[in-house]
């Protein structure tokens, strides 16, 4: 019962914020694509040009559509841990910040939890039993 509630009041707290009905902008508003008259005729071919390869078994999905369809949050934490590789889910390294921050439900909406390779000092190698830095990123209201 509690979820069902839930659901409804962010789903009216969406419409009171963005408009009965409103949707995304589309996405040839935000990301336009490039246009030889204005870019100029180089930008087309650039892609040309890229010495980039990816392996064969590195495969991109570009037919799924995400603009639009992801859930937004109104704050982020990003945790510095000096640290460049992580477990799936960054609330599951124990001991950590981010497993403190697990379960925080912040007043003002969802929170996105972040794990940075940002260096945390002078500490060699990382460790959770030592100080570290988190960036509060601002939340934006309407």
């Amino acid at each position: 019962m509690a979820f069902g509630f839930k659901a409804l009041f962010d789903s009216a707290k969406q419409r009171v914020l963005l408009g009965a009905g409103a949707a995304p902008a589309p996405i040839d508003a935000l990301f336009p694509a490039t246009d030889p008259a204005v870019d100029g005729d180089a930008c087309a071919h650039d892609c040309a040009t890229c010495t980039i390869h990816y392996p064969r078994a590195f495969k991109i999905d570009t037919t799924d559509r995400l603009y639009g369809f992801v859930k937004g949050w109104n704050s982020h934490v990003l945790v510095a841990t000096g640290k460049s590789d992580w477990v799936r889910d960054v609330t599951d390294e124990r001991g950590s910040v981010m497993e403190a921050l697990k379960h925080a439900e912040p007043g003002n909406g969802r929170l996105m939890l972040s794990a940075s390779n940002l260096p945390i000092g002078p500490h060699e190698p990382p460790s959770y039993a030592t100080p570290t830095r988190v960036l509060l990123l601002p939340a934006i209201y309407a």
